[in-house]
This record gives structure tokens, C-alpha cells and sequence, in this order.
């Protein structure tokens, strides 16, 4: 299998870890009249994040190669700006998440046409998949800002 494409999905699954620690802090620190709602939205979020990245690891060590499996790693791989942890304010947080949400989604659309250039349909549908939950946790984050 390509080296490249191994390399992109590694990116892929250490900038979806920060997007999950960041959208984990948001459902633990999200305060105000909304709390209900974002804290249950950035909840679901999350558990879909992690179960998204079991998904790619396992589709990594398929492609005889290995995940990142420390913070270190992770941390170096990640290319998201997800230092937001002093955020309170709500609409900050949706505002943060739905811009790292569609950095997510960018990445992931330039991943499935690695994945055509190699013939990986297999991680390509893995990719479609998750762009679809992007997608809509994008939706459904914008519609609570109207």
C-alpha cells in the first residue's frame, strides 16, 4: 500500500484526536442557556469522533502499518489549531468546533482521492462514511446558532 496514503490517514486520525479532546472539553466546560443542548450535541460528537479513530487505526494496522498510539505522536501529526481550552462562551465553542469540523471535512475529501489515485476503496468508503457525520454534525451545529 502507499506510503502516502498510510501518511494521510495517520494525519487524519491525530487531527480527529484533537478535534475530540477539543470537542470533549467544549461538553465538559459549555455554560449558559444553552448547556442542555451543546452539552449533549458535543457529547455525541465526541463518542462518534472515537469510535471513528478505533476505525482508522484498525484500517492502518490493516494496511500493515502503525497508528499513532501515543499523545507524542499524536501531537506531532496533528495539524489542527485546537488550543482553545480557556473558552467559555458558547456560541465561541460552536463557532471553534464548525471550523475545525470543516478543516476535518477538507482533509478527508482530499484523503478519498488519494484513496481513488491507489485503488483503496475500501478506505475510501471508511472516509466517505465519516465525511457523512461531519457533514451533519455541521448542520446540526449551525442550525442551534439560529
Amino acid at each position: 500500500m502507499s506510503k502516502e496514503l498510510v501518511h494521510s490517514l495517520k494525519i487524519m486520525m491525530a487531527n480527529t484526536y484533537a478535534h475530540l479532546i477539543q470537542t470533549q472539553g467544549f461538553h465538559w466546560n459549555v455554560e449558559g442557556k444553552e448547556f442542555f443542548d451543546l452539552h449533549g450535541f458535543f457529547g455525541d460528537v465526541y463518542e462518534v469522533l472515537f469510535e471513528t479513530i478505533d476505525i482508522f487505526a484498525e484500517r492502518i494496522r490493516a494496511l500493515d502499518a502503525y497508528p499513532p498510539s501515543s499523545l507524542g505522536q499524536i501531537t506531532a501529526m496533528n495539524t489542527m489549531d485546537e488550543d482553545h481550552s480557556d473558552v467559555r462562551v458558547s456560541s465561541k465553542m460552536v463557532e471553534i468546533f464548525l471550523k475545525n469540523n470543516h478543516i476535518l471535512v477538507t482533509q478527508a475529501k482530499e484523503l478519498c482521492h488519494l484513496c481513488e489515485k491507489h485503488g483503496d476503496l475500501v478506505t475510501q468508503d471508511l472516509i466517505i462514511a465519516f465525511i457523512y457525520k461531519l457533514e451533519k454534525f455541521a448542520w446540526m451545529a449551525h442550525s442551534s446558532m439560529k
